[in-house]
C-alpha cells in the first residue's frame, strides 16, 4: 500500500523505445503495439462533463463555452458540488394551526463544507435546472471586444489572401512588360495567372469603445 499511488514504480517499453507507466500508455489495434502520448495524435471526438457525464455536440459546447449547466464548482477550494436535499416546513394558508413538509435543495462541498445557505443563495424546488448563474456586469464589454477582434481577424485574412493574389498579379504585368519571352510559355502563365474579379466590400472601421472606471 506504500507504493500504490507510486505509478513510475512499474514502467512499460514504448515502441519508440521510451518507457510510460500503464496509465499513460494506449493499446493500437492496427498495429497492436502500445503507444506512448507522443506517439498519437489526439483528435476530439465529441465533448462531455467528466462529473456527470452529460454528452454534447460541439456547437453546443462552444454555445454554452464548454461549461456544463448542471455542474458547479466550489467558490471555495475548486471541488465539485454536490446537491443535498432537506424538508422545510411551511404552514398552510388556509389551515394557520396545520403545517406541511416540502423538499428543498441546496448545493454543498464535500471538501471544505461550503454550502450555498453561507453565501444566501435561496434553496431550489427542483434538483437539478434550476440553478442560475449570475451575469458578470463585464458581460456586455467582453462580448462587444470578441466582436471587435473577429472583424479584425477577418479583415486581416482577407488582406493576406489579397497580398498573395497581388504578387501574382506582378508577375504578369513583367511578362506583359518584357514580351522577349518563349510565346509558349507567355501562353502558360497567362492561362495559369487568370485572375478573377474581386469585388472589394467598403471598408468598415471598427471602434472600441473606452473602458469606464468604475
Amino acid at each position: 500500500m506504500a507504493t500504490y499511488l507510486e505509478l513510475d514504480k512499474c514502467n512499460l517499453l514504448c515502441s519508440c523505445k521510451q518507457t510510460s507507466p500503464l496509465c499513460t500508455l494506449y493499446f493500437c489495434r492496427h498495429c497492436l503495439c502500445l503507444r506512448c502520448p507522443n506517439c498519437v495524435s489526439h483528435e476530439v471526438d465529441s465533448y462531455y462533463c467528466p462529473n456527470c457525464l452529460e454528452n454534447m455536440a460541439s456547437a453546443e459546447a462552444k454555445m454554452r463555452k464548454h461549461r456544463c449547466g448542471n455542474c458547479f464548482d466550489c467558490p471555495s477550494c475548486g471541488h465539485t458540488l454536490s446537491t443535498r436535499a432537506t424538508a422545510v416546513v411551511h404552514a398552510k394558508p388556509d389551515e394557520p394551526g396545520r403545517t406541511t413538509a416540502q423538499k428543498a435543495y441546496f448545493l454543498a462541498c464535500g471538501f471544505c463544507r461550503w454550502i450555498t445557505r453561507d453565501s444566501g443563495i435561496p434553496d431550489q424546488q427542483q434538483a437539478a435546472g434550476g440553478w442560475q448563474e449570475k451575469i458578470s456586469p463585464h458581460f456586455k464589454r467582453i462580448s462587444e471586444l470578441i466582436d471587435s477582434y473577429h472583424h479584425l481577424a477577418v479583415q486581416e485574412k482577407e488582406d493576406q489572401e489579397w497580398n498573395k493574389f497581388a504578387r501574382k498579379r506582378n508577375y504578369m504585368i513583367l511578362l506583359e512588360r518584357y514580351p522577349v519571352l518563349n510565346p509558349r510559355l507567355r501562353r502558360y502563365c497567362s492561362s495559369s495567372w487568370t485572375t478573377p474579379n474581386r469585388e472589394v466590400a467598403p471598408g468598415k472601421k471598427v471602434t472600441i469603445p473606452a473602458a469606464e472606471a468604475s
